[in-house]
């Protein structure tokens, strides 16, 4: 039986890597592992961002750079803090419950906050934490 040009250099192929995956396919999947968990390290600094930015505006009126730095400073904490835990389970069910659970308490937060800036035209301070 004749093998084919193909089937010869399919075999030298996997002769010369020795059961190994080439480079670029092992850096594509390292790069894309990078990528996926910067990308997950700053979906909540970036969702708090979000809201901030959101509840500033409902709150204000408009837009200002008055505490920037500081709404910043506080998203880029609390995102990773709320990421910590998360970054440790290994179930991506579970991760995924605990993810859906960190954004909606959040939201219902901000909302909350809202609600009480609104309503009784009194946003929260120190005092009442």
């Amino acid at each position: 039986m004749e093998q084919s040009s193909y089937s010869r250099a399919r075999r030298g192929s996997s002769q010369r890597y020795r059961g190994r995956t080439p480079l670029s396919e092992r850096l594509r999947g390292a790069l894309s592992g990078r990528l996926i968990g910067i990308l997950a390290a700053a979906f909540f600094p970036l969702m708090i961002i979000y809201l901030e930015t959101v509840f500033h505006i409902l709150s204000v009126g408009e837009f200002t750079f008055s505490g920037v730095l500081a709404t910043l400073l506080y998203s880029v904490f609390l995102g990773l803090l709320l990421f910590v835990p998360h970054m440790f389970i290994r179930s991506p069910k579970v991760r995924t419950i605990v993810g859906t659970v960190c954004i909606t308490v959040c939201c219902i937060l901000f909302g909350v906050e809202h609600f009480v800036g609104k309503k009784f035209k009194v946003l929260y301070d120190i005092k009442t934490i």
